[in-house]
């Protein structure tokens, strides 16, 4: 089997396949929650690879919110983000989320007519 995922940045890979192009990651960013009333300081953060500052910040957010506590979608919260390659330059963003409902069908039967 072919993993869909490259190994550094963990994005999925299979359109450079199709197209026979090979994968570079996005740039490597460091992201903190540096909200004052957290009490974090950027040594709690982590790396999150992506194309923007803005979009490190959502995927920061995401990875966050996705151990269950959601977080960002009960308030805003500054992240910190800081690019691997340039750690003197900070930016700054406020994340938030919000639920968006999501509907399903099952199939029970089929019906007859006539």
């Amino acid at each position: 089997m072919i993993e869909d995922r490259c190994p550094i940045c963990r994005m999925s890979t299979w359109k450079e396949r199709l197209w026979g192009r090979p994968h570079t990651c996005p740039p490597a960013w460091h992201c903190w929650i540096s909200d004052p009333s957290w009490g974090m300081d950027k040594e709690d953060g982590y790396s999150i690879y992506a194309s923007t500052a803005e979009r490190a910040a959502v995927y920061f957010a995401e990875q966050y919110d996705g151990r269950g506590d959601y977080v960002f979608m009960n308030e805003e919260i500054q992240i910190s983000v800081t690019r691997l390659s340039n750690p003197n330059e900070t930016h700054a963003f406020i994340v938030h989320g919000e639920m968006v409902p999501e509907y399903y069908a099952k199939y029970t039967k089929q019906e007859t007519q006539g």
